[in-house]
């Protein structure tokens, strides 16, 4: 992409925002609106989101659907569902270079207060979007009292409904935190998804790897009418993991087609490349993409959101800058693997240094209160006992295995620097939330992982805690093949045997977790629906844990 390609497709140009409802004459026939009706859909057939929101700040999406080479459509934000009170009007081009989405990012703008609830749609051809809701986060030097949020991960399409969506949308939340996986690029694989809503990509192959089949997959998503829903009720913050791109992928490498003796197969910048772009353009964020730099600079997903007095959200990215996987790119080499030489390699990251290190000084410079880590895979090791095994089926594994080294157990240096460094500057409060695992887990992040402890008590070298969300849709452990034959309440208690310092293990249900901060307590809050092949499903709280300010500690307050 030549820069001047790069500057049509990347810079909203003819952007305009004012105050209030008043519009400029040269402006007033696209502010011509009707009611909203069947057209909508046509013409808006992704809806509406919002996303990185700010104290004065947001990001608005949408994506008309035209045969036109430009578009221009218009914009308003009020402080009521019926636009009666108009605080921001404005226009914005897009055109077929973006796939005609469209995103208005607006900073620092006086017409936004802080921690306040507002409204928002777009207009085309006389014809309004559905309206949107968003919520201003609370001034940096604000003293606040809550906050509460919803996140998640891995929805699959093809796998299952999203119904878990329909509940979130009417949650009582001011943001939802995205942990990765929005969409699956792999639209039929039978050792991990069922095909309950089939895919056909453009190219008519299994994986995306071009721009029209990437687009493709991201326009079905967003035209599920629940998924729409939550977008619609609340912003968003965006992180990717691997299948916005490919399977357990890093840098520019896919693990589509391991070949030991040949990484270079595997290595597919330009496939990178075009997955970036299309998380660009359809994801309600301010993050900028510049195609004209390559793949591993072209865009930055780390960044941290201060919420008042009380949290500072870090946001980390850990494909694009890590290290490739310890063992081998194989499936049998990253998965129900001993381990090798290489895991103890010092030199060795997920992180790479340059965000390593800024995400260190945003955990221990951070005044606020809690220091909430919003990360995509999980930092507890997750080992397989030989013992605990040998208790149930007598020699099933020859030795102890890791269950998944795509995870931080493939990355123990680095993971135990960051959790010794937070140690050694006596940081407090620090949380981490993650997704990808497709299960529900709550446990003690410690630096070493391998030191016995008293059973049923605090290890004594747990320096945080850690919260895994289960899965929106995609496949968990009871919906995938097993290798060793065990129905998965046998191999829940294996794993919980097998590592003490995880407190409660779930992979047989689906759903998102909610977090509530005040200033002495945080809760976490597991709700799972009852099926994903069901628009009817049921919700239900599966676990409530509270951690106490200054305190590493997991208190299980379920209601019984």
């Amino acid at each position: 992409m030549d820069r001047r390609t790069f500057l049509a497709y990347s810079v909203a140009t003819g952007v305009v925002v004012w105050a209030g409802s008043a519009v400029p004459g040269k402006f007033a026939e696209l502010f011509n609106i009707g009611a909203t009706n069947a057209q909508t859909a046509q013409l808006f057939p992704q809806s509406v989101a919002s996303g990185d929101p700010q104290p004065q700040g947001i990001t608005l999406w949408t994506r008309v659907n035209t045969t036109l080479p430009t578009a221009t459509l218009s914009f308003q934000i009020a402080t009521d569902r019926d636009f009666r009170n108009i605080v921001l009007s404005g226009v914005a081009s897009t055109d077929s270079e973006r796939d005609h989405t469209v995103k208005v990012n607006l900073n620092n703008r006086s017409e936004l207060k802080p921690a306040t609830t507002y409204f928002y749609r777009f207009i085309f051809d006389n014809t309004p979007s559905r309206v949107g809701r968003f919520k201003t986060l609370p001034a940096p030097d604000a003293k606040v009292d809550r906050v509460k949020f919803a996140y998640i991960s891995c929805s699959d399409y093809t796998n299952g409904l999203f119904t878990a969506f329909r509940y979130l949308a009417e949650e009582d939340i001011d943001f939802v935190v995205h942990l990765g996986d929005a969409i699956y690029e792999t639209v039929f694989d039978p050792t991990f998804q069922n095909n309950v809503r089939p895919i056909r990509l453009p190219s008519g192959a299994a994986k995306a790897e071009s721009l029209e089949d990437y687009r493709a997959l991201y326009k079905i998503y967003r035209s599920d009418p629940d998924l729409q829903r939550v977008h619609e009720s609340h912003a968003f913050i965006f992180i990717w993991d691997d299948h916005e791109f490919a399977n357990d992928a890093y840098q520019t490498f896919n693990t589509d087609n391991p070949d030991p003796a040949k990484p270079e197969l595997s290595n597919t910048p330009r496939r990178r490349q075009t997955a970036s772009r299309v998380w660009a353009e359809y994801t309600p964020t301010a993050i900028v993409f510049d195609g004209t730099r390559p793949p591993l600079e072209a865009i930055q997903l780390y960044r941290s959101f201060v919420i008042g007095d009380l949290v500072e959200l870090i946001m980390t990215d850990e494909r694009l800058y890590r290290d490739a996987p310890p063992c081998g790119p194989t499936t049998a080499q990253r998965a129900l693997n001993p381990g090798c030489p290489n895991l103890t390699n010092p030199d060795r990251s997920m992180l790479g240094k340059t965000q390593r290190d800024w995400f260190l000084s945003k955990v221990t410079n951070s005044t606020r209160t809690w220091k909430i880590w919003g990360n995509e895979v999980m930092t507890m090791q997750l080992k397989i006992s030989k013992a605990v095994v040998d208790r149930v089926r007598p020699g099933l594994i020859p030795v102890d295995l890791f269950a998944y080294l795509d995870q931080w157990d493939g990355y123990p240096v680095e993971r135990a620097l960051i959790f010794r460094t937070i140690r050694d500057r006596g940081i407090k409060n620090f949380v981490t939330v993650t997704g990808d695992l497709h299960s529900f887990v709550a446990g003690y992040q410690r630096i070493d992982f391998n030191t016995p402890f008293s059973p049923g008590t605090v290890p004594p070298d747990a320096v945080g805690v850690e919260f895994v969300c289960g899965s929106i849709s995609a496949s968990n452990l009871a919906e995938q093949p097993n290798p060793f034959q065990l129905d998965v309440q046998t191999s829940t208690q294996l794993l919980l045997a097998s590592n003490p310092h995880l407190l409660f293990f779930n992979s047989d249900t689906h759903g998102y977790n909610i977090i509530e901060v005040t200033p002495t307590l945080l809760t976490c809050r597991m709700k799972a629906v009852s099926n994903i092949t069901s628009p009817t499903a049921t919700l239900s709280t599966l676990k409530v844990y509270d951690v106490p300010k200054d305190q590493v500690l997991i208190r299980d307050v379920t209601p019984r």
